[in-house]
């Protein structure tokens, strides 16, 4: 095999600005896997800001079950509407 240095080779790299997406998201990613609880205390801790003096009497644990069961009657609620609009097919069920 004889090789020919005559011919160029171009090699397309990533840009520097996709590679640090990509690092931070892989990075994030992994601390959440070996760090879960510090995700779930500012969830926590946002809800009790949005709702300030509502809230403030309910436990970490209740308010935790509140949160999980209002994403669920969003997450329900937006299908329904998607099927509505869609011909009875939710947007992730198109694409």
């Amino acid at each position: 095999m004889e090789i020919n240095p005559s011919v160029d080779i171009k090699v397309e790299r990533p840009r520097p600005e996709a590679l640090i997406a990509t690092h931070s998201k892989t990075f994030e990613s992994a601390l959440n896997s070996i760090f879960p609880g510090k995700q779930e205390e500012t969830r926590i801790q946002k809800a009790r800001l949005i709702m300030g003096d509502d809230v403030k009497d309910l436990s970490d644990e209740d308010l935790e079950v509140f949160l999980t069961e209002f994403q669920y009657l969003i997450d329900c609620w937006l299908d329904e509407y998607e099927k509505q609009v869609f011909n009875n097919k939710t947007l992730r069920e198109l694409i």
